[in-house]
């Protein structure tokens, strides 16, 4: 996975002003989910390492709305989801150092992260995972 275009490439350059004079968008590829389980499958301890960094450059931006990559219908597009797919990055990333099988780190996971939707795409990360 590749969280930026390129090197050179930062938030501050990718920042464009939108239809109004004092507002500003910056995009990014899906970088934030919001109560959905995150798709790690094509990523390692590295990678997700970088995703890691992903968000904390989304957050310096101080952002008043992040619109996630997958989300429920319902819920706003809260700043709050930056932290909320860190914590998922997070405990997925330490289940996975302490767990053996994929069916054991998706059981954990659920433990944690029961009600959001699309566990299919935490099995799929899983199995990726652990192989």
């Amino acid at each position: 996975m590749n969280w930026w275009p390129s090197k050179s490439v930062t938030p501050t350059s990718m920042t464009r002003r939108s239809c109004t004079y004092r507002q500003s968008v910056w995009w990014s590829p899906v970088v934030a989910y919001n109560d959905v389980h995150a798709y790690v499958a094509e990523s390692n301890h590295d990678k997700r390492m970088e995703w890691l960094h992903a968000l904390d450059v989304v957050e310096r931006l101080h952002p008043r709305a992040v619109v996630a990559g997958h989300k429920r219908a319902d819920p706003a597009d809260d700043p709050t989801i930056v932290d909320e797919t860190r914590a998922y990055i997070r405990d997925f990333d330490r289940m996975a150092e302490h767990t053996r099988t994929a069916i054991e780190l998706y059981e954990q996971m659920l433990t944690v992260y029961l009600d959001r939707i699309n566990p299919g795409a935490l099995w799929s990360s899983a199995r990726a995972e652990k192989g």
